[in-house]
């Protein structure tokens, strides 16, 4: 268990609480349902003094990936040199821990992390597990970052207030629920070249699900089919470039993901005024079940594969200046962003191997820290698969995350009588391929492929290995 921190700080109320592992990181939590144990977490903010979810622990391993390859790769400065780190609205400060805990130490102690939040009681928290299980990193004294301990700074106060106080090269925007109330003043508070993440939860509005939501939070609406999901990913990108462009800033996404009850956006912002005017050339639309008229302007703009197929079609992004009129009526998402939803080097770090390597518990690289909590066989083994888990699918997905075209394979199956029954996806990709064309099993919610492959070559292909009449 958590011994009380020896400073001068007093522990909070009921502390040390119960002992969860977050990755390979320990925390106290409070002693109440939804916290320490596996699964969805507490439902909302009030049931708890402290909110830790432990369903977000697959997104916290992401983010540890995602900042230890920008630290690796010098995305955003010098080799060496130090980075501002903005964890926005941190609650238990977890993810600041982790990325100090579980990012190779050399790299890690680049690193000067803020954590914000509003809540002194979780702070308190936050302080307290900080200094019970600390990362391995020295504790200089460092001029430009005061009051830090170990690399982390706690602070109370609003964060539409205290992140204009610093010129931050990555941000950590996870909100309980939509995240725009706060990206206005997130994004004026970067560097000229900063990482932000942004997690929004509200995902009926993102899907279309909660059309008045959608209007309201972000102007858009959305069909409910089974490419809501990276309808999602594309409507959250798209309102958060163009929220940074009346900031004069560009946005260039590393990775998307739609995970179980929250979508989560990272991005590269840039400073620059002639980008951000730009910003709309990867805004449009999505038109369900199209008109071959329809599908040709996409075609001819680069958004859909060419073919030679006047059969019917799922869907087709347009770009923002063929704006739908009311012909479109219950058949359009939008505005969306219709560029590539990540990076693909980024993807191709996703990987099983790295996450465990760096957010699993090892006995031997972590026996002391085994032996002084107790950590037994089993959940050392759980720590391996949650992290193998938290990456599943991304690096298959990563030659092919620029291409705009999936293919939900239930939805291939129920637009022709003669096809009975959907295709692997597995094995639709694997036939793709040998024919020339790039494809891999995509890693939204619902089976799918990710193609460049034109339609007639993908229901052709799909006539090949389903079963048909």
């Amino acid at each position: 268990m958590g011994e009380a921190p020896e400073t001068g700080h007093s522990p909070p109320l009921d502390w040390p609480g119960r002992l969860w592992l977050d990755g390979r990181t320990p925390v106290q939590v409070g002693d109440f349902t939804g916290q320490a144990e596996a699964g969805r977490g507490p439902m909302s903010k009030a049931e708890i003094p402290v909110f830790h979810n432990p369903a977000m622990t697959g997104s916290r391993t992401r983010s540890v990936l995602l900042l230890d390859q920008c630290l690796r790769e010098d995305w955003l400065t010098k080799p060496g040199a130090k980075i501002r780190v903005l964890d926005g609205l941190a609650a238990s400060a977890i993810r600041s821990r982790r990325w100090l805990s579980e990012i190779p130490t050399e790299s890690a102690e680049r690193l000067r992390v803020t954590a914000i939040d509003a809540d002194a009681t979780a702070l308190a928290w936050a302080r307290a597990n900080h200094q019970s299980h600390p990362p391995g990193l020295s504790d200089e004294v460092d001029a430009e970052f005061p009051m830090h301990e170990r690399g982390l700074r706690i602070l109370q106060g609003d964060l539409r207030a205290r992140v204009l106080e610093a010129g931050w090269q990555w941000v950590d925007l996870d909100p309980f629920g939509p995240p725009t109330p706060f990206l206005d003043t997130v994004l004026q508070g970067l560097a000229r070249v900063a990482v932000v993440d942004v997690t929004a939860t509200d995902t009926a509005a993102l899907c279309g699900a909660a059309a008045d939501s959608a209007r309201r939070r972000y102007g858009t609406m959305a069909v409910v089919d089974d490419l809501r999901h990276d309808t999602a990913m594309r409507v959250l990108l798209g309102h958060v470039a163009s929220v940074a462009a009346r900031h004069d800033r560009a946005i260039e996404p590393l990775m998307a993901i739609f995970d179980d009850h929250h979508v989560r956006v990272s991005i590269i912002a840039r400073k620059s005024k002639q980008e951000a005017s730009s910003f709309a050339e990867n805004i449009g639309w999505r038109i369900h079940n199209p008109s071959s008229d329809e599908v040709a302007i996409g075609v001819a703009r680069g958004l859909h594969p060419a073919g030679e197929s006047d059969e019917p079609q799922l869907s087709v992004l347009i770009p923002w200046d063929t704006a739908p009129g009311n012909s479109f009526t219950g058949r359009i998402s939008g505005p969306l962003w219709t560029g590539p939803l990540g990076k693909p080097e980024v993807y191709a770090e996703m990987t099983a191997e790295r996450a465990v390597e760096l957010c699993a518990l090892d006995d031997k690289r972590d026996g002391d820290l085994v032996k002084r909590l107790e950590i037994p066989d089993s959940t050392i083994r759980d720590s391996q698969r949650l992290a193998a888990k938290a990456v599943r699918g991304l690096a298959e997905v990563a030659e092919v995350i620029d291409l705009p075209c999936t293919y939900p394979v239930d939805m291939v199956a129920s637009l022709y009588s003669d096809i009975t029954g959907p295709p692997s996806p597995t094995t639709l990709a694997e036939k793709l391929r040998e024919k020339g064309w790039r494809a891999a099993k995509d890693f939204i919610a619902v089976p799918a492929v990710r193609t460049n492959a034109p339609w007639d070559v993908v229901i052709a292909t799909v006539r090949e290995i389903a079963p048909t009449k």
